[in-house]
C-alpha cells in the first residue's frame, strides 16, 4: 500500500493507492498505475520508465529464493510465517557476519522533526577476531564457526534479554541456519 501526501491550500490528506498491481512490460517490475508514463494514460497496458527506462537498463533476473524463505515470506502461510515477518529485522541481525562501524551523529535528532540517521565520515564493516575473547559470547562471524553445537542458543543470545529476543522462534532460527548452510556462499566458506 502506498500513501501519498497531497499538499495545498487545504490541510494535507493522504491518498491510498492500494497495492502495486501493474507489471512493467520490459523488466517485470511491479508498479502502481499512477507511476505510468503519462503518454499511456487510459490504456489497458501502461508503460513505465522509473524501473528500467522503458527497457534501456537491463539487469539479470534475480535467482529464486529458497523454498524455506519463500514460505516464511508468504502472507498466506500461517503463524510461523507471520512471526518471521514481524521480527524479520531481528532474524536478519542474528545472521550478520559483521557489525557496522561509523561515526554516527546524534546531535541532529535533539531538535524537533523526523528521525535522521547521519554518518560523519565513512561507513565500514567490522569483522574482528573469529574467536571470541575468553568468557565472551560469540557474535557475528564467530557464530558460524565457534560452538556450533549450541548455535541456535548462541544466536538467540546475541540480542540479549530484550523483548525482541523472546519473540524469536528457535525452529525458524534452525530452519534459517540450514537454508544458509545450503544456499549462501559465505556461510559455506565459514
Amino acid at each position: 500500500m502506498r500513501l501519498i501526501q497531497i499538499a495545498g491550500a487545504q490541510p494535507a490528506r493522504y491518498l491510498n493507492l492500494g497495492s502495486p498491481s501493474h507489471k512493467c512490460q520490459f523488466c517485470d517490475a511491479i508498479m502502481w498505475y499512477e507511476e505510468r508514463l503519462q503518454k499511456t494514460h487510459g490504456t489497458a497496458n501502461p508503460m513505465f520508465s522509473l524501473c528500467c527506462i522503458e527497457g534501456k537498463v537491463k539487469l539479470p533476473k534475480l535467482k529464486e529464493a529458497p523454498i524455506y524463505l519463500q514460505e516464511l515470506l508468504d502472507y498466506r502461510k500461517g503463524q510461523t510465517a507471520a512471526k518471521f515477518r514481524d521480527n524479520i529485522r531481528s532474524y536478519n541481525s542474528i545472521f550478520s557476519f559483521t557489525s557496522m562501524g561509523a561515526n554516527i551523529e546524534k546531535e541532529i535528532n535533539r531538535k524537533p522533526g523526523p528521525y535522521v540517521f547521519r554518518i560523519n565520515g565513512e561507513n565500514y564493516h567490522m569483522i574482528r577476531s573469529l574467536l571470541p575473547k575468553q568468557n565472551d559470547k560469540p557474535k557475528f562471524a564467530q557464530l558460524y564457526i565457534f560452538d556450533t553445537e549450541n548455535e541456535v542458543r548462541n544466536r538467540l543470545q546475541t540480542l540479549g534479554k530484550s523483548d525482541k529476543s523472546s519473540k524469536l522462534d528457535e525452529e525458524i532460527v534452525e530452519g534459517l541456519m540450514h537454508m544458509f548452510d545450503n544456499y549462501n556462499a559465505l556461510t559455506k566458506v565459514f
